[in-house]
């Protein structure tokens, strides 16, 4: 689904690896066209949950990961100038 968004918005097919946090593992799109961004990140050990926000539902949707915000994150993502 990503490499997809990442061919619509005419980045390069090939995705540069990253690990911005200890359990997150990221693959950024580069060159896509009209300044649009594609990035994906992958927590790594974590459930089905939101990064930063730990609740009861853990025990039903796995471990939250707690070295990072997901929200902070997205809003960076949005901040951030192409």
């Amino acid at each position: 689904m990503v490499a997809t968004d990442a061919a619509r918005a005419g980045c390069d097919p090939t995705p540069v690896p990253s690990q911005p946090f200890a359990q997150v593992e990221a693959q950024t799109f580069t060159g896509c066209h009209d300044g649009a961004r594609v990035q994906y990140w992958k927590e790594l050990g974590a459930g089905h949950t939101w990064a930063g926000k730990v609740s009861l539902l853990d025990l039903f949707v796995g471990p939250t990961l707690t070295s990072f915000s997901a929200t902070r994150a997205v809003l960076d993502f949005f901040d951030a100038t192409p």
